[in-house]
């Protein structure tokens, strides 16, 4: 499974097949209106976009890891690279 989402909350590769140590997919659509590109390298996500159609706040998750993204308009996008999930955080972290 590469994308869990409900309500206002996203995980990213949650179950990722071990057939998959690397990849990348484009477009996954999530609830809440998201549309999401994953770029992953031996089971570790590398890089993702997150694109929103509507402004709004979703939690994205990955590894037990939590940030609280915010969207301020519709057509917003955030990057988020590899060292945003390895640095030190504590839920509800702001970007």
């Amino acid at each position: 499974m590469l994308l869990q989402s409900h309500t206002q909350e996203i995980r990213l590769l949650p179950a990722l097949p071990a057939a998959w140590q690397n990849g990348h997919v484009r477009g996954l659509r999530a609830r809440g209106g998201l549309e999401l590109d994953l770029e992953w390298r031996e089971g570790q996500l590398q890089k993702s976009a997150i694109r929103a159609l509507r402004e709004g706040r979703y939690t994205v998750s990955y590894r037990g890891k939590s940030l609280e993204l915010v969207f301020p308009e519709s057509n917003w996008s955030i990057q988020l690279q590899q060292d945003t999930w390895n640095n030190e955080m504590t839920g509800g972290d702001d970007f």
